[in-house]
Parts: C-alpha cells; structure tokens; sequence
C-alpha cells in the first residue's frame, strides 16, 4: 500500500539495549526524531537523544499514539535486538503500511550475532530458536545440530533449560549462558547442563548450546523393535511400523493422535519425524502408559504428550488433529472415526487391523464414512530366526493397514 501522509516511522532495532550498539543509521535516526517510542527499559539507553519518549511496546498501542498525535512528523519505534530476529516490528510494520505511513526500517545487531562475536564462534551454521514465550523442539534441535542458539529469558528459563537437558540425557551439551549483554554488568559462563540447575543471575539470558555428537541420529523411520521397552504392552513391529507411517505422510508441524498407543513405538517414531508437531499418545492400561513415558525419554521424543485414558472421551479437549494412528480402538472405532472427522473433516487416518472382527469393522466405516480416498493393503511379514545352521523364515501375523482421508 502507498504512502497517504508525509509523516515517516522508522522502525528501529537498537541491538543489546546499550546505545553504544547502535548502527550509525540508527543514531542518526534518534537524533532527527520528533518522538521516541519503546519498552522501558529499552528507552533508558536513548534518553541521551533527549526527545520526548513513550513506554509502549504493543503494535495496537503504539500505532494509536502515532495516529492521535499528528504533531510528531518522525516517529522513531524501538525494538531490541534486530527487527528480523523474533521481534515485535514485523507486527506494526503490517499495520503502519496498511494505515499509509511512510516507513523505513533499520536492522540493528541481533543478540546471537553479538553473543557469537563474544566467544569467538562463527555462527552461519548456528541453529537458531525462541524459547522466551514460546514452546520449541529444543530437544530436535540440539540432536540434529551441533550449534544451536536460543533466547531464553530470565533466570528461571536457564534453570528449566538446564533441567530439560538433564532429563533428556544431554548432559554433556556444552552450555553458553550470556545475561546482561552489552552492559557493564554483561556476564558469560560456560558449563554444562548440571552447572546451571541453580542460575540465578538477574537479567534478560541467552544462551548457545554445543552438541559434538548431533547429526548421528537416524533421518528416517524404522527403528528397531530392540531399541524400545517392552514390558507387556502391545508394540507395532518394525516392518509393519515402517509402512504404517509411510501411509500417514507426515508433516513436519503437523498433529498426531496414536489411539490404542501401546509401548508407543508409532507415536516415538512419529514425533521424531514432525520434529515442529505435537504427538498425542492415547492408552488406557496404566502399565502401558508408564511404558510411554519411559520410551518418550528414552528416544528424545520432546514434543510427544502422553494422554491416560480411552477414546473418543480422551480426544475431545486435544488440538484439531492432522493425522491420526488408530492401532487399537477398543471396540470404539466408528465413534472414534466420527469424533476425528468432526474436528478435521480432511484428516488422514491410518488404522491396523489383525483380528477379523476389526477388518471387518473398519471395512465397514469405510464404506459407511464415504471416504474420497480408500487405500487397503494386507502386509505380511516373515523374519529369519536361528535354528541350529540354518536361517528359518518365521512368519509374523498378517495385518491390514487402512488409510482414509477425504481430499
């Protein structure tokens, strides 16, 4: 949208907050505004440009300032950091071109830029994540990258980064904790996970993880049955597992229920795949569901939630899923397929079936439900076993793996 008025808005990013971060561009543009407008603490550090400043930090309520005072003809909007980097400029940006101001925007020197420079660490290949306010696959990010950076907050944030790594058995990740930066009281400290379960340092943290050993874990599906724990519950074996996510053709940020999810084999292997979803792990035995619980931290499966109880009452309150698991249904298969198309209408759903009776009820959903895309398949597998010199196929049960999706 064109500009309707002569008055101009920059939108400025200040760097670390200390003014003696900012670019020259930057400078200059505080010195030829009529108004400065900011967070407050963002507004100590340009108070030396003495213009009037105002203590506004939402996009709503800076562009009403801006629109009810016309005696300002440069406005002058500061955010911290640069404006591309998980900044609030984006927002009012959009709002100030749609309301026909003229706009200019400075880049300032983003935190992980800075940071980087302090330890002498280039960072083209540095991962780069929000954790301040925001929920992220930190633990995706740090199996797959050796360098990952993140913004986390205050000191409570390092402290629950500290315990997740611990959790997750990434106690070995090296951890760069910088607070405070370009202040005379900035402050960095290395250490690993265990070192920082008490942090307690006042002020804004980010923080760069290395990982020597990221990049090792396996890109695709089919982990082995062995590397699970059992116990009693059903599992999904390997091969038919294998072909059962091939069939659900995951998204990397999509939502996925396993209903019936057992030892949670489809939802582990799942979870690593949408490394941006959520997976929801459905089981009504309590035996099984501690078995979840332990299979999710053994394989790092950070974005898998475990839900104890029986669908469809258990899927009722989770996010509109995009993909669904159905391995066991508890004779709720048709109610459960209702509940799914009513919360997405497009929703693919994968369903294996061993006993006849199940076949039978899912053949029959198919063609009641009407779906546009039908796809049947009976899969049987045989495995070599051991006996005496010789390598003997043993066969596995047959099973039928459904999949159904309206397009």
């Amino acid at each position: 949208m064109a500009a309707t008025n002569d008055r101009e808005v920059v939108i400025l990013g200040i760097g670390m907050g200390n003014p003696d971060t900012l670019t020259m561009e930057g400078y200059r543009a505080c010195e030829e505004a009529d108004v400065i407008i900011g967070a407050g603490r963002m507004l100590e550090g340009l108070r030396r440009f003495n213009k009037p400043v105002e203590d506004l930090y939402r996009a709503e309520d800076i562009l009403e300032f801006i629109d009810k005072h016309v005696e300002y003809k440069k406005v002058v909007a500061a955010f911290s950091g640069d404006i591309g980097f998980y900044s609030g400029a984006l927002k009012l940006g959009d709002h100030l071109v749609n309301s026909g101001y003229n706009l200019k925007r400075i880049p300032g020197i983003s935190s992980v830029v800075y940071f980087a420079s302090k330890l002498g660490m280039p960072w083209q290949d540095i991962k780069l994540v929000s954790l301040h306010g925001r929920h992220q696959n930190i633990i995706d990010a740090i199996r797959h990258n050796r360098k990952v950076f993140a913004l986390v907050g205050k000191a409570e944030s390092v402290r629950e980064l500290s315990d997740i790594l611990l959790e997750y058995k990434f106690d070995s990740v090296a951890m760069h904790v910088g607070f405070m930066l370009s202040y005379e009281n900035e402050k960095i400290i290395t250490g690993k996970p265990a070192d920082f379960t008490g942090f307690d340092e006042d002020g804004l943290s980010v923080v760069i993880l290395e990982n020597e050993f990221a990049g090792t874990f396996p890109v695709t599906h089919g982990l082995p049955d062995s590397a699970f724990s059992r116990g009693d519950a059903p599992m999904t074996k390997e091969e038919i597992r294998s072909i059962s996510i091939s069939k659900l053709q995951l998204t990397r940020d999509g939502v996925l229920y396993d209903v019936g999810a057992g030892t949670g084999s489809i939802s582990v292997e799942c979870a690593l795949q949408m490394a941006q979803g959520q997976v929801f792990a459905i089981e009504k035995k309590a035996e099984a569901v501690d078995l979840l619980k332990k299979n999710k931290l053994l394989h790092g499966a950070y974005n898998l939630e475990v839900v104890e109880g029986l669908a469809p009452e258990a899927l009722k309150d989770l996010p509109v899923p995009t993909h669904v698991f159905i391995g066991g249904s508890s004779g709720n298969m048709k109610e459960i397929i209702s509940l799914l198309l009513e919360k997405n209408p497009k929703v693919r759903i994968v369903v294996n079936a061993i006993a006849m009776e199940t076949i039978v009820e899912t053949t029959q959903i198919v063609e009641s439900f009407k779906f546009s895309y039908v796809d049947i398949v009976n899969v049987a597998v045989g495995k070599s076993k051991k006996l005496g010199r010789y390598n003997m196929m043993m066969g596995q049960n047959p099973v039928v793996i459904f999949t159904m999706q309206n397009t």
